[in-house]
């Protein structure tokens, strides 16, 4: 039967009530002194001395099902290596909502032992290698710490500034199916974004994690759905702590990272076409001067 219970995001939507920021502003002040030079530079250079994980899994329609063909690790300084292209993933969320721990997952096919106690408020790049139904991508994942995100909301201008210099093209915004709070701090995180023309051209996914805590879960699936769709945003609900959904949000940015590069690449085809016949009849009117001429 078809929850008809009223989304508590819906009175936000209809202007009768603004989620109130939170009091807790300790975030606020940390981590303030951020090197923006140095951090275009690690975005600038990505392709990082060392082996990255590549991730391998085909897909069946009929079923919608995922199946992970395995890994392998490969150097990002072979020379004789085509790498595939580069994509921007930027991790938003605060802390405790498992944000860490799913990038963690992301990595592997085997089951990560998420329980263990994670440093959460701390940044995190890493870079994954992905190969879905025989397309190729590498994402570089930045799993921002949750002081971030809070001065995000507040349009702190210095991490406004480090987010612009990854550059991303995928967004995760991150909340647990056991925190109301995280929920507002994600509807903040997407208005702020959208308010500032941060999610036009980009992959955008809200993720419900933790949906294992079954008993302590105070977000209703259909209140994040509705956020989601607020905002036009993919949803889809995760739990490193079991491995439930990791490949499968995997995948589907992997499909949407494709869709929008092959957008881009069409555009950019255009215009080349269309500078191709400026050329072209520049030459022909040089053409019709010189038999003028003669």
């Amino acid at each position: 039967m078809e929850d008809t219970r009223k989304c508590a995001f819906d009175e936000f939507f209809e202007g009768n009530k603004k989620p109130a920021l939170f009091e807790d502003n300790k975030y606020m002040h940390e981590n303030k002194e951020v090197d923006d030079n140095q951090a275009k530079a690690e975005n600038e250079d990505c392709d990082y001395d060392h082996e990255y994980t590549v991730r391998k899994f085909s897909t069946f329609s009929r079923n919608q099902s995922v199946v992970d063909e395995g890994q392998e690790r490969k150097s990002s300084q072979s020379d004789n290596i085509a790498h595939p292209p580069l994509f921007c993933t930027a991790v938003l969320g605060i802390s405790s909502t498992g944000k860490t721990s799913l990038c963690n997952q992301f990595s592997t096919c085997a089951h990560v032992n998420t329980f263990d106690e994670v440093q959460e408020e701390v940044n995190r790049e890493t870079q994954l290698g992905l190969e879905v139904d025989g397309w190729k991508c590498r994402l570089h994942m930045v799993d921002l710490p949750g002081s971030f995100s809070h001065s995000l909301v507040q349009r702190d201008e210095t991490c406004c500034a480090r987010l612009d210099s990854y550059d991303p093209v995928v967004l995760l915004v991150v909340f647990a199916v056991d925190n109301k709070r995280s929920l507002e701090m994600a509807w903040h995180l997407l208005a702020m974004l959208r308010g500032e023309d941060r999610l036009s051209g980009k992959v955008v996914v809200l993720v419900a994690n933790k949906t294992d805590l079954v008993r302590s879960r105070v977000v209703r699936e259909a209140e994040g759905k509705s956020l989601a769709v607020r905002f036009g945003v993919i949803y889809m609900e995760t739990s490193a702590g079991i491995n439930y959904n990791v490949d499968e949000l995997l995948v589907r940015i992997v499909e949407q990272v494709k869709m929008v590069s092959e957008e881009e690449q069409e555009v950019r085809g255009k215009k080349m076409s269309i500078t191709e016949r400026i050329k072209d009849l520049a030459m022909r009117k040089k053409s019709r001067k010189r038999t003028d001429k003669l």
